[in-house]
C-alpha cells in the first residue's frame, strides 16, 4: 500500500488595518515612565546610603 501526500503552501498577504494608519501616538511617551524609572530607582539607591 503506497500512500502519496502532498501539501501545497499559500500566502495570504494582508493590508494594514486603516484604523492603525491613522492612530496618533504621543511622541515621547514611553520616554517619560523610562525617565521616571530611572529617577524613581536613584531615589531609592540615595535614600539606602543614609
Amino acid at each position: 500500500m503506497l500512500v502519496r501526500v502532498t501539501s501545497t503552501l499559500t500566502t495570504i498577504q494582508t493590508k494594514e488595518a486603516p484604523e492603525a494608519a491613522t492612530e496618533k501616538k504621543t511622541i515621547g511617551f514611553e520616554a517619560v515612565f523610562a525617565i521616571s524609572g530611572l529617577l524613581a530607582i536613584a531615589y531609592l539607591v540615595l535614600r539606602q546610603r543614609d
